[in-house]
């Protein structure tokens, strides 16, 4: 009886990481000509979907903070590939761009909308951190104001670009990465209740609260929390947490919000949000095994054994991304606005009927407000420019 359930979690999670391997680029796909931007493309899954793009022809812009960082990595997906991406250069070049400044999101808009006016086929909005508690440039909550408001800023700045690049029978297309921990932000799971923006706001609560009092202060709540006043925490795990689950449910209501306003315009562009699961990245893989340090061997076993079986390695994580941008298999990819859990679309398994009820509710309360307070926020900042670019 107790190998039953060893046997059932081998036998689950082979079937998992068999399903990261059903999908790859048809061996005809050609990129040739096209253009894709990912931030946060220096490492990690960032760093190997870029090669896999270059890899296919597409000419790469990545983004990170620092001029080093985007050298090494730029040298690396080049000497990785054969191709040079379109005639005139290598696969891959690289933008600054620093996510807690809303100024740097509008010059990196503004240089790339640019240097390529006839279209960007491919928008990644990738990189992403662990809120620190900390305030951005701009004075929001580091995860809301760098995870979500930056990459909008980055997104409707390039959506020129973005329009240049789509046609009717091949869009371009917007991949917010996005995580789980959304879901449960919506569902109020990651301590004290709290659901989206108002801390101490639980599903039960939502459900009972019918009159605009109420309703008026949560909105009221929302707002100021926007600015950090509520979530900067003490400096532990679990306002960390709730933070970043705000940010990443912020980035699943964008998605759906932005593909569901281009739909309204008739724009050829497409936006989904895709949740890749864990995936092997050194420093996470890292990360894990330093929190069981106090444990003779025990860093080693996660390490080296359990966390290569459980995760997903950055090869299956760029075949992810690549899946949300270039698979056409299946209506709901080419309509958009999905949370894509892995290559299952749209949401199904891991995402159950709770957690979508969640979702969906989240999306029916906030996602319209959260647009048009995000707009407000950009009007008033230094990325006010591409408020007017937005569907």
């Amino acid at each position: 009886r107790g190998a039953v359930p060893f046997v059932a979690v081998l036998i689950g999670t082979l079937k998992y990481r068999a399903d990261t391997s059903l999908w790859r680029p048809p061996p005809d796909t050609d990129l040739s000509g096209k253009v894709a931007v990912i931030t946060g493309g220096n490492s990690g899954l960032g760093l190997a979907v870029s090669k896999s793009l270059a890899a296919l022809g597409a000419r790469v812009v990545i983004t990170c903070r620092s001029v080093p960082k985007c050298e090494r990595a730029v040298k690396e997906i080049n000497g990785a590939t054969e191709t040079d991406g379109t005639a005139g250069g290598p696969a891959a070049r690289y933008a600054l761009l620093d996510l807690s400044s809303l100024k740097s999101a509008r010059n990196l808009a503004v240089r790339l909308s640019a240097e390529y006016p006839s279209g960007i086929h491919f928008l990644f909005l990738n990189a992403g951190s662990t809120p620190r508690h900390e305030l951005t440039e701009d004075g929001f909550e580091d995860g809301f104001g760098g995870m979500h408001l930056a990459h909008m800023a980055v997104a409707l700045g390039l959506m020129p670009s973005l329009r240049s690049g789509g046609s009717e029978d091949r869009p371009s297309r917007v991949v917010v990465v996005t995580s789980a921990a959304g879901l449960s932000a919506a569902c109020g799971h990651l301590g004290g209740g709290s659901e989206m923006f108002g801390p101490g706001f639980g599903v039960e609560e939502e459900e009972r609260a019918t009159t605009e009092d109420v309703n008026k202060e949560r909105e009221e709540r929302g707002a100021v929390d926007l600015h950090g006043e509520v979530t900067r925490g003490d400096g532990t795990m679990l306002p960390s947490l709730r933070a970043y689950g705000r940010a990443k449910l912020c980035n699943i209501l964008f998605a759906r919000e932005l593909n569901r306003r281009l739909k309204g315009r008739r724009w050829f562009v497409v936006a989904n949000a895709l949740h890749t699961g864990p995936i092997g990245s050194k420093p996470s893989v890292d990360g894990m095994g330093s929190m069981f340090q106090g444990v003779p061997g025990l860093p080693f076993v996660t390490t080296r054994i359990l966390l290569p079986l459980l995760w997903r390695s950055l090869e299956e994580g760029s075949r992810l991304m690549l899946f949300a941008a270039l698979s056409d298999s299946l209506p709901p990819m080419r309509e958009g606005g999905q949370y894509l859990n892995g290559m299952n679309c749209p949401m199904t398994r891991e995402a159950s009927r709770v957690r979508m009820g969640c979702l969906e509710r989240a999306e029916e309360k906030w996602a319209k407000r959260l647009w048009t307070v995000s707009l407000e926020l950009l009007g008033d900042s230094p990325a006010r420019d591409v408020v007017g670019m937005a569907p």
